[in-house]
């Protein structure tokens, strides 16, 4: 495979040119679009393209169905689901709010405005109530976020003491929380706090 990193004023105009679906519908009516997307080429085949790596997860489950390397298992799919719209809520938004004080502060500044804007318009109000404020501000969202990991670790020690496991195998559960994590660590080569915390 090959993977293309885009600029991200290129992401819409690249996802529409490769026939790359929507991924949302903005506050104005336009279609939004996100990364990633993929083009897959069979030989003899038309071209598959998908977006939202959800979505793409489940096409690689269907068409190479392998227990072992499933990211949506049939037994647990129903409470990764539930699993996955909590977590966007309660820790992945959160946490993108605290990184966006930073991400505000380093970005050039045509990547901000591009960022701004599409961001405004995807959830219908201005960057800056969605920013913290200030520390107490920014401590209050922590709190959130932890309280939110808490409750989870809580329900998996449940499970089995220690347990850190979402599913048997490697899920797209635990992708989405690595994910996360993995960018609050590299914004935090500019607040070191953040991956402390």
């Amino acid at each position: 495979f090959e993977t293309v990193w885009l600029h991200p004023a290129d992401i819409g105009k690249t996802a529409k040119a490769v026939g790359a679906p929507p991924t949302r519908t903005n506050q104005d009516g336009t279609l939004g679009y996100t990364t990633p997307f993929v083009v897959i080429e069979s030989p003899g085949k038309p071209n598959v393209v998908l977006s939202d790596s959800g979505k793409i997860a489940r096409y690689f489950d269907e068409r190479d169905p392998d227990p072992t390397r499933c990211l949506f298992p049939k037994e647990t799919a129903v409470l990764e689901n539930y699993f996955l719209e909590d977590f966007e809520k309660r820790v992945h938004f959160q946490i993108m709010r605290i990184n966006m004080a930073t991400w505000l502060k380093v970005w050039d500044q045509d990547v901000v405005q591009r960022f701004r804007s599409t961001r405004e318009n995807a959830y219908g109000i201005p960057i800056d109530i969605l920013v913290p404020k200030d520390d107490h501000a920014k401590e209050e969202l922590w709190k959130g976020v932890e309280q939110a990991l808490d409750e989870l670790a809580a329900v998996m020690d449940k499970i089995e003491p220690g347990n850190y496991r979402v599913t048997p195998t490697v899920s797209y559960s635990e992708l989405a929380i690595a994910a996360t994590l993995h960018v609050t660590r590299a914004v935090s080569a500019t607040d070191a706090n953040g991956w402390l915390r």
